[in-house]
């Protein structure tokens, strides 16, 4: 099992400049977050790594959201949250704060090139097939 320990921050910190990229709606709470690019880069600093993983609180129940924050510059961006999200398939196992058993739920923000996605007439497939979901900015999570 990998440590992430240290990797974890309270809120949304861990998402730094990327934290406006998602807000809390109704009776939502942000506890903690991890930057999972950063803890995994010396670990495995060739890999497709994830950029983050969000957990919030609604009423008493605990969630897990992978976020993935990173801008549509091309019809191949596809390929690269598709590498990603296989790259963290591959590592929940190592990842303690899981909640095995819980949905898995992916997301990936577009920050900018959102209309190259509208001339990949298959990118929401493609995406759907490796589990991640296309949000807006900011995700609006309730």
């Amino acid at each position: 099992m990998f440590d992430i320990g240290p990797f974890l921050k309270k809120g949304k910190q861990a998402l730094g400049s990327d934290a406006d990229a998602v807000v809390a709606e109704g009776d939502c709470t942000f506890s903690r977050s991890c930057h999972i690019d950063e803890a995994y880069k010396e670990r495995d600093p060739n890999g497709s790594r994830w950029d983050y993983w969000l957990e919030y609180k609604r009423g008493r129940k605990k969630y897990i959201v992978w976020i993935e924050v990173h801008p549509a510059q091309s019809t191949s961006t596809v390929g690269d949250i598709e590498r990603k999200a296989d790259w963290l398939s591959s590592k929940l196992a190592e990842i303690p704060t899981t909640y095995h058993g819980s949905p898995l739920r992916k997301y990936w923000i577009p920050t900018a090139g959102v209309g190259v996605l509208k001339r990949d007439t298959n990118a929401g497939r493609r995406l759907a097939k490796v589990g991640v979901v296309l949000a807006s900015k900011p995700l609006r999570l309730r």
